[in-house]
């Protein structure tokens, strides 16, 4: 996952973010603090390093992206519909 530690400067670049994390199936809800997501076993989905940055890049999602939840929404209501 080499791609969450690139900042990310505009819209594509938030875009591209949320769909690579949905394509490794590591979509979070990104109000939530990266060190506390759990995968279905209990144990942490991300390294401490890898969750300061994710931590980093949910900031600038919200900086970027005017919602940065509508995306996520839509790629699982599609998948939902598959």
């Amino acid at each position: 996952m080499n791609f969450i530690k690139q900042p990310i400067t505009n819209g594509h670049e938030a875009k591209q973010f949320i769909c690579k994390l949905w394509l490794e199936d590591k979509l979070f809800h990104f109000d939530d603090d990266a060190h506390d997501i759990l995968d279905w076993l209990g144990e942490p989905l991300f390294t401490n390093n890898e969750a300061d940055h994710l931590n980093q890049r949910c900031e600038e999602l919200f900086d970027i992206l005017k919602d940065p939840f509508l995306l996520p929404l839509t790629l699982i209501d599609t998948e939902n519909e598959m």
